[in-house]
């Protein structure tokens, strides 16, 4: 195991398909409003070429959370997607993804980050989902408290607020 990952996730994390990349089930089309899609090295696709998932698809991949202070909120419990499990649920390997936000900032975040702290697509601050106005509907968070060697510009610099796509490339 690499840091906690698993084989899936390792493999993930150097840039080679998992051994469960070409087997992942169906992600069901989309019910409610879109807020997120994945494209690109991927092998999971309910959009075209793309993978998207409302609000129930993307919490019907495992929760996860953790508590943590962060340059731009006081302390908070963070609840959403770690990327690994995203990963693994798209069948997505490559080397980066490309996040997009809403106001288009866009953030390169190498898979090598991918660990079982994070990052973590949040979809919830303090139990309560956040809203475009207040970083939402989906914060990538690192788990800065746990590890401070991530107390640095490059590390909050892939803190993407308002991501609506991402880019496995």
């Amino acid at each position: 195991m690499i840091a906690g990952i698993g084989i899936a996730g390792a493999a993930m994390a150097v840039g080679r398909p998992s051994a469960f990349a070409d087997s992942v089930a169906p992600v069901p089309v989309p019910k409610g409003p879109i807020i997120l899609t994945i494209s690109g090295k991927i092998t999971a696709h309910n959009m075209g070429s793309k993978v998207a998932f409302d609000m129930a698809t993307l919490e019907a991949v495992a929760q996860d959370g953790f508590t943590t202070a962060n340059p731009w909120t006081p302390r908070a419990d963070f609840t959403g997607v770690l990327f690994t499990k995203l990963l693994q649920r798209v069948g997505g390997h490559g080397k980066t993804a490309l996040a997009y936000a809403l106001n288009d900032y866009v953030v390169e975040i190498p898979l090598g980050d991918m660990s079982e702290d994070g990052p973590l697509l949040a979809t919830k601050m303090n139990g309560q989902y956040m809203p475009v106005a207040h970083y939402g509907p989906l914060f990538v968070m690192y788990n800065f408290s746990k590890h401070h060697e991530w107390l640095k510009n490059d590390m909050y610099a892939r803190c993407i607020w308002q991501m609506q796509s991402m880019v496995i490339t």
